[in-house]
């Protein structure tokens, strides 16, 4: 299974392909930084706000499994989670993030001339 929505992400790019590409890799590139920043050793306002922003951009890609995830992340700092339960949060959202990210590589390498 997919962990990108191909049918809400192709009606939220107009199933324009080219645009499609530019978004999965900024989508990409953006997650440098989010994997850096979701680390339950930093502290709680950094990754709880890249597990925020995440979600939004994993939203708008159609990847809800990611977007759900960064939601319980976010709602483990509401109800100051035990540290152990925080950093078992924040793997799952990088295991998705991960797993997403492969999906995309192949989506693009499929969309090359």
């Amino acid at each position: 299974m997919r962990s990108i929505d191909l049918g809400h992400f192709d009606a939220m790019t107009g199933g324009d392909r080219d645009l499609q590409t530019e978004v999965l890799r900024l989508f990409a590139i953006q997650s440098e930084l989010w994997v850096r920043l979701l680390s339950p050793d930093a502290p709680e306002t950094v990754w709880r706000d890249a597990a925020h922003a995440l979600k939004g951009s994993a939203n708008g890609i159609g990847a809800f499994a990611l977007a759900e995830a960064c939601a319980e992340a976010e709602d483990a700092a509401k109800v100051m989670l035990a540290r152990a339960e925080v950093a078992r949060k924040l793997m799952i959202v990088r295991e998705q993030l991960d797993g997403c990210l492969r999906d995309i590589e192949e989506l693009c390498a499929a969309q090359r001339p």
